[in-house]
């Protein structure tokens, strides 16, 4: 396979706000994209490995969104969104026969704006989000 040759990527989180946009562009450039679906994520690695058997690349995006309260709930289930579905895509890649030359993996993304403080008038600066579960 050459570089010009079309490739084979599966994205996890295909649908959401950065799967989307590189769908989108490998699709334009040519590429066979393979979305593959929540169900297969949290699925027996067995399965996923079918949806991703031949992928010369797999991009996992998703997991439980991040806007939402913080409560326990939701924090176990953001933690858990990421590391079952992680797990069971390792789980899947490892009964391939023929494994991917890449694998992206990436969880969240998220900033703290900018807030202006009541007491000094001054600006605090961006503060990056912590994930904390009990």
């Amino acid at each position: 396979m050459t570089n010009n040759d079309p490739k084979k990527i599966a994205i996890s989180g295909a649908t959401g706000f950065i799967g989307s946009h590189l769908r989108s562009k490998f699709e334009k450039d040519g590429q066979q994209v393979v979305a593959i679906s929540r169900d297969s994520l949290y699925g027996k690695p067995e399965s996923l490995a079918r949806v991703i058997s031949g992928a010369d690349v797999v991009i996992h995006l998703a997991g439980a969104p991040i806007i939402a309260r913080w409560t326990s709930k939701n924090r176990r289930e953001i933690y858990d969104s990421r590391i079952q579905t992680t797990r069971n895509m390792v789980n899947a890649m490892k009964l391939l026969e023929k494994r991917p030359k890449t694998f992206i993996c990436g969880s969240a993304v998220n900033t703290t704006l900018p807030e202006k403080s009541a007491r000094t008038g001054n600006w605090r600066p961006i503060r990056p989000g912590i994930l904390s579960v009990p």
